[in-house]
């Protein structure tokens, strides 16, 4: 089980605005509502299980990955097990500057996959899901070698490629 506290309070100490009040989330990878219940935490989410620290209250959310099935709220599925990645669980989350993690027990460094701190330091908002895109584009203009000929943007086919990043 590996605990990190997440969103905005990392964003708010980044931005050195944290105080006493400001609210922790965690998130908990590698665990089951069972192993948190037998540590003492209480369920308090019916959705999606959430926990409450049976010291300071603070919320621990399992890592999930959400699937959209049909309209509202309602419609969402949750997968909560044991191998959902903490990147996965920030990969839900709508901006890039809440999508940051510190593992609470190791050495202060941040997990930001999706380049919120730099968005933070150049103070821009940035959707984690279009980070994600973008950074999946890169990646496979970077995966091609480069074509000298006029069509070097055109896949096998013939057609323009659109995951190419124009620099």
């Amino acid at each position: 089980m590996e605990i990190y506290l997440v969103g905005g309070a990392i964003r708010d100490q980044i931005l050195g605005i944290a105080s006493e009040t400001t609210e922790k989330d965690y998130v908990v990878v590698g665990s089951s509502p069972e192993e948190l219940l037998s540590l003492g935490y209480r369920q308090v989410g019916k959705e999606f299980p959430v926990f409450l620290h049976p010291e300071t209250h603070d919320e621990y959310a399992l890592a999930r990955i959400e699937r959209k099935v049909g309209k509202g709220y309602k419609g969402v599925e949750f997968d909560t097990s044991r191998t959902v990645t903490l990147e996965q669980d920030l990969s839900r989350r709508d901006l890039t500057v809440n999508a940051i993690a510190q593992k609470i027990d190791g050495n202060g460094s941040y997990i930001d996959p999706y380049g919120g701190i730099e968005d933070i330091k150049k103070k821009t908002e940035n959707l984690v899901q279009a980070s994600m895109k973008l950074g999946e584009a890169i990646y496979k203009s970077q995966e091609k070698k480069p074509d000298s000929s006029k069509d070097g943007d055109k896949n096998d086919e013939g057609k323009k490629d659109d995951n190419v990043v124009d620099a």
